[in-house]
């Protein structure tokens, strides 16, 4: 969704979170993650797959990085080699797995990969784009909250899909800038991480790779340990499971304190306490020379946000290989805009619900077409009926299948909802039932658009008119999987009797039957299968003159 009071961009966090003041000491890197970490909203798909997290599994969790190099060789200055980035990845994993004498803390028992597939379903987890002619990039890295320096000539330059994907649609993106104005990084709960590339070489050479457990610490909900205090203030501790981080046995310090750079200050006494400091300035979340562990308080915060919030992470289907199946045809348009997109334009769609998906979308200023269709995806059956219901802003509503799987959306035959508001201030909610035809595309991942758009014109598949002042609206595709009907045997008898059916009539031709019963042809019928399965201890018997006809 476009919204002009919301205007985010997961390649910009910096919008979410509240930025602290870097150091001028470079061993002590310093992150600018939110003060405040909000949990993410869940929508239907994520509750349903919540309840079915293992608390006592490892937890493996995909990553992918994305390259802003100044346009050197892969492997030169900016442009980080892949074996540097997987380096990460192991050290990312020691500082997780625990028990060395490096990472000393409890098994968190969450791991990390190189996803096994992207957004849009290429098979690399290395994304580079050379970012050299962003303006002020070569000499000041990414600037903070500056006009000088759009985001979008960083997110122009990747596919417009990686803009809207975090850990909550289960992947955590790391985008990695050859240096970040002020910072070492930044990340919020339940999105992405921001690094610096200084970071990385700085750590390649030095202490261990910290900065990256660090952030991806704020992804999985933790807080610094200093968090609601500062430099000369203790944080609040009233109730230590609700302030501050959020953490009990994690004591509160002041921001600075301690010092561990050169010393070992854990019998030095915390000023927030009156206790010795401990082990505290070498937790993962201080800001400490250090950091090198969790405490089991913090492990128990980020699985419990692991489950709760983000079981798309948990259950990824970016650590499965691709599949052929999952292939989409590209599409024979992508949208085209008669109006420019804008940030204030109202036009968007907020959330999508058909059968089995449901997708609640982000705002995203200046981009028209979102292609979720390798990660997102509904599954129906052929002949069954279906309500899609799109909430969002706009004066025009429409949706399509592309039944053939031909990439062309036909505007008579596979236009599937259509609907106008007189508002398009103010969200609103379409609902219509689609009746999958028996004709579509079986067992191939097929696309469903949906769009919305701004003033008087309607839209088409391909086009968006918009309004000459509030610009154009959205699109959003998204997979279909379109199988058979199925009909399976709920006792034994005759096939032509349909109370042993589940479908409660006798199987046709369109239908995929399964045998769990013996089964009897009777003499002289004509059964009719799209396809027929049946268990060993389930024979199928055909008497004379029967007949058996299979679809294709």
């Amino acid at each position: 969704m476009k919204n002009c009071l919301q205007i985010t961009s997961l390649l910009l966090l910096v919008w979410l979170v509240g930025i602290h003041s870097g150091y001028s000491q470079p061993v002590n890197l310093t992150c600018g993650s939110a003060s405040t970490s909000q949990a993410p909203a869940k929508d239907l798909t994520r509750m349903r797959l919540a309840s079915t997290v293992d608390d006592s599994a490892v937890y493996t969790i995909p990553i992918m990085f994305i390259v802003f190099h100044l346009g050197e060789p892969v492997g030169t200055g900016s442009n980080f080699s892949d074996s540097t980035l997987y380096r990460q990845v192991d050290e990312l994993n020691k500082a997780y797995r625990g028990g060395s004498q490096t990472y000393p803390s409890p098994n968190t028992r969450i791991k990390f990969v190189l996803a096994s597939k992207t957004p849009d379903c290429q098979s690399t987890a290395i994304l580079r784009a050379d970012a050299s002619q962003v303006p002020y990039y070569a000499e000041r890295g990414l600037i903070l909250f500056s006009s000088i320096q759009p985001i979008d000539d960083f997110s122009s330059r990747i596919p417009t899909i990686y803009k809207t994907v975090n850990a909550m649609d289960g992947v955590i993106p790391i985008y990695i800038y050859h240096k970040v104005e002020g910072l070492y990084g930044f990340a919020t709960a339940g999105g992405s991480v921001v690094m610096s590339g200084e970071a990385i070489k700085y750590q390649d050479v030095n202490w261990p790779f910290y900065v990256l457990a660090h952030e991806i610490g704020h992804v999985l909900n933790l807080k610094h340990t200093f968090e609601g205090g500062d430099a000369t203030n203790c944080p609040p501790n009233n109730n230590p499971e609700m302030d501050g981080d959020g953490v009990a046995d994690t004591d509160p310090h002041k921001q600075n304190e301690p010092n561990s750079c050169g010393t070992d200050p854990v019998a030095d006494i915390n000023s927030c306490t009156g206790r010795p400091f401990g082990r505290i300035g070498l937790n993962m979340m201080s800001y400490g020379c250090r950091r090198n562990q969790f405490t089991p308080g913090q492990i128990t915060r980020m699985r419990t946000f692991l489950r709760d919030n983000l079981p798309l992470l948990v259950h990824s289907i970016f650590t499965q290989p691709i599949n052929p199946q999952e292939l989409v045809n590209p599409t024979a348009c992508k949208p085209v805009l008669n109006q420019p997109s804008s940030n204030q334009s109202l036009g968007g769609i907020n959330k999508v619900e058909f059968a089995n998906l449901s997708k609640t979308s982000g705002s995203f200023p200046n981009a028209i077409f979102y292609d979720y269709s390798c990660i997102y995806s509904a599954q129906v059956t052929s002949g069954q009926t279906y309500p899609l219901t799109i909430t969002g802003y706009g004066t025009f509503g429409r949706a399509y299948i592309d039944y053939n799987g031909d990439g062309v959306f036909n505007e008579e035959t596979e236009l599937v909802m259509n609907f106008q508001s007189s508002d398009a201030s103010n969200q609103f909610t379409a609902t219509q039932s689609i009746t999958i035809p028996a004709t579509a595309q079986l067992n191939q991942r097929l696309r469903l658009r949906v769009m919305f758009d701004l003033g008087s014109t309607p839209p088409t598949a391909c086009r968006l008119p918009g309004d000459a002042v509030k610009g154009s609206g959205e699109v959003e595709d998204y997979g279909l999987m379109i199988v058979a009907p199925t009909c399976q045997t709920i006792q034994a008898g005759l096939w032509s009797d349909p109370s042993i059916w589940s479908c409660g009539h006798v199987p046709t031709l369109s239908e995929v039957v399964h045998l769990y019963h013996t089964v009897t042809i009777p003499e002289a019928f004509h059964a009719y299968a799209k396809h027929v399965s049946y268990h060993v201890s389930a024979p199928m018997k055909i008497e004379n003159q029967a007949t058996l006809r299979l679809g294709n």
